[in-house]
C-alpha cells in the first residue's frame, strides 16, 4: 500500500477516534453532564493526549510489540547497577533484546530508575509498565500545567483551553511514546517545582527543611538524564538569594545540603572512582559528535539544498552559540526583574534556537515557552476583539502549534506535508518576531509596575 494512502488511513482513523470519545461524553455521562462541561477544557487535552498513545499502541507499534532501543538502554542500565555497576558506561554492548549504545547519564537515574524497571519479570513487560506508567505522566503534565496557568491568573477557561491543547497534540507528543524516553517524567518533575515555586510567591510561606529536601533532590534526579537541566537549576537557586547574601550563613547551609544531596544520589560514584572518568569521556564525546556539524534542527533543511558547511566551521559556530547561551544564563541568574517562569521562558526559547538538545526536549521547552506569552494577553476581549487585542500572542499561538505538528523527520507513521524542514524553519523564526514584538510593544523588561498588575489579576471565571 501506497505510504501516503496508509498514513491518511490512520490519520482519519486517529480523528475518528478522537470524534467518538467526544461524542460518548455527552451520550454516558448524562449525571455528570455539568461536572464535565464544565471541565472539558482540560478534559478535551487529556484525551488527545490519551489518543496519541494508543495510535501508537494500535496501529504504530501494534499492541507494543517489540522493544524501543531508547527503553533497552534504560532498562539494562539497572541491570548493571545490580550486577556490574563498575561497568555502568560500556559502551555498544549488544544486549540480549536491542543495541545498547551506552548509558549517558548520571548514575542516579540508573538507581532509581532503571533498577525498579530492571527488577520486573521481563524487558516486554517493563516496557507496558513503563508506557502505561508515562501516558499517566502525560496526564500530570496536563494538570500541572493547568494549575500553573490558573496560579498565574489566567481565568478563562477558553483561554487556558488554548495553551492545555497545543501541549496535547502533534508530532512531539508521539515521539514521547514512540522513543519510550522519561520526558515526561522530566516535564512533570520541572512543573512541579515551577507551581510549588509559584504557590510561594503568591501566598508567602517559610520554606522550611521539608521545602528544600523535595526541590533539591527532584532537581538533581532530572539533571542526571540532561546536563543541560543544570541551567535551570541555577536560575531556580539565586531566584530568590540577592547578592550581599550569597555567602550568609542560610545559603552556605543550602550549597553544603545540595552536594549532600548530589553525592547520596550519585553513591556509585563514591564506591568506583571510575566512573567519573568514563561519564566524562562519554559526555565529551557525545557534545564532539553533535558540535562538529549544524545540530540545531530548524536549521536542518540546509541539507536539502546541497548545502556543505565543513566539521571544523560548524564545531566554531556551535561552540560560539554555546557560549551565547552561556552568557543569556548568567544573564537570567543576576536578573532580579523577572519572575522565575519568566526566566524559564526565555531559557527555553533561547536554548530552542541555540542549542541542539533542543528537539530532544521540545516537549517541555515549548511550555515553558508559551508561558511567556501569559502576562501580554488582553483576557476580557472576546470574539475578533480578541483577536485583534492579542495579535502577537495569536500568531506565536499558531507557530506553536506548527510546530508541535510539524513533522521532524521523514516517519512513515505520521503524515508528511511537502517542505516540512523549511515549513519548521518558517515557524520557528515567526515564534521569535512574534516574541520581540510583544516585548518591544510593552517594555516588559523595564516595567516594574508590570508586575503588579500581573499579580492582581481577577477571579477564576469561565
Amino acid at each position: 500500500m501506497d505510504i501516503s494512502i496508509l498514513m491518511a488511513i490512520q490519520f482519519f482513523t486517529f480523528v475518528s477516534i478522537f470524534l467518538v470519545g467526544y461524542t460518548l461524553f455527552y451520550v454516558f455521562s448524562e449525571k455528570y453532564s455539568n461536572i464535565i462541561r464544565e471541565n472539558l477544557y482540560i478534559i478535551i487535552p487529556i484525551y488527545c493526549i490519551l489518543c496519541w498513545a494508543l495510535y501508537f499502541a494500535i496501529f504504530v507499534r501494534p499492541w507494543l510489540v517489540g522493544v524501543p532501543y531508547d527503553f533497552t538502554n534504560l532498562y539494562y542500565c539497572g541491570g548493571k547497577v545490580l550486577e556490574e555497576p563498575w561497568n555502568l558506561y560500556a559502551f555498544n554492548e549488544i544486549q540480549p533484546v536491542g543495541v545498547k549504545y551506552g548509558y549517558k547519564y548520571l548514575p542516579n537515574f540508573a538507581v532509581f530508575i532503571g533498577v525498579p524497571l530492571y527488577l520486573l519479570p521481563s524487558i516486554f513487560f517493563a516496557y507496558r509498565v513503563f508506557y502505561v506508567i508515562n501516558i499517566i505522566l502525560s496526564f500530570l503534565y496536563i494538570i500541572l500545567f493547568n494549575k500553573i496557568l490558573i496560579l498565574l491568573k489566567v481565568r478563562k477557561k477558553t483561554i487556558r483551553f488554548l495553551f492545555l491543547f497545543v501541549m496535547a497534540n502533534g508530532f512531539i507528543v508521539l515521539e514521547q511514546f514512540r522513543n519510550a524516553q522519561t520526558k515526561f517524567f522530566i516535564s512533570v518533575v520541572l512543573l512541579y517545582i515551577m507551581k510549588r515555586e509559584i504557590e510561594y510567591r503568591i501566598k508567602p510561606f517559610k520554606k522550611n527543611l521539608k521545602f528544600y529536601l523535595i526541590t533539591y533532590n527532584l532537581f538533581i534526579l532530572i539533571i542526571g538524564t540532561f546536563p543541560y537541566l543544570l541551567f535551570y537549576f541555577l536560575i531556580y537557586l539565586f531566584n530568590d538569594i540577592q547578592k550581599n547574601e550569597l555567602f550568609n550563613k542560610t545559603n552556605l547551609k543550602k550549597y553544603a545540603m545540595i552536594i549532600f544531596f548530589f553525592v547520596a544520589q550519585n553513591f556509585l560514584f563514591l564506591l568506583y572512582p571510575s566512573l567519573i572518568r568514563d561519564y566524562y569521556v562519554f559526555v565529551r564525546q557525545e557534545n564532539y559528535r553533535f558540535n562538529r556539524r549544524f545540530s540545531q534542527h530548524y536549521l536542518s533543511f540546509y541539507q536539502d539544498y546541497d548545502i556543505e558547511i565543513s566539521r571544523e566551521n560548524a564545531f566554531l559556530v556551535n561552540n560560539i552559540l554555546n557560549i551565547i547561551l552561556y552568557i543569556i544564563v548568567a544573564l537570567l541568574i543576576i536578573s532580579r526583574n523577572l519572575s522565575l517562569e519568566q526566566k524559564f521562558g526565555l531559557l527555553s526559547i533561547s536554548m530552542y534556537f541555540i542549542s541542539y538538545v533542543a528537539y530532544r526536549l521540545s516537549i517541555f521547552l515549548l511550555p515553558l515557552i508559551t508561558l511567556l506569552f501569559v502576562p501580554f494577553i488582553v483576557q476580557d476581549a472576546t470574539g475578533l476583539e480578541f483577536i485583534k487585542r492579542n495579535k502577537p500572542f495569536i500568531v506565536g499561538y499558531i507557530s506553536l502549534l506548527g510546530i508541535n505538528f510539524v513533522n521532524f523527520g521523514e516517519k512513515h507513521y505520521y503524515f508528511n506535508i511537502p517542505g516540512y524542514k523549511i515549513v519548521h524553519f518558517i515557524l520557528v523564526i515567526i515564534l521569535g518576531v512574534s516574541m520581540l514584538l510583544l516585548y518591544k510593544m510593552t517594555d516588559f523588561l523595564k516595567r516594574k509596575e508590570f508586575s503588579k498588575q500581573y499579580a492582581n489579576r481577577g477571579k477564576i471565571i469561565n
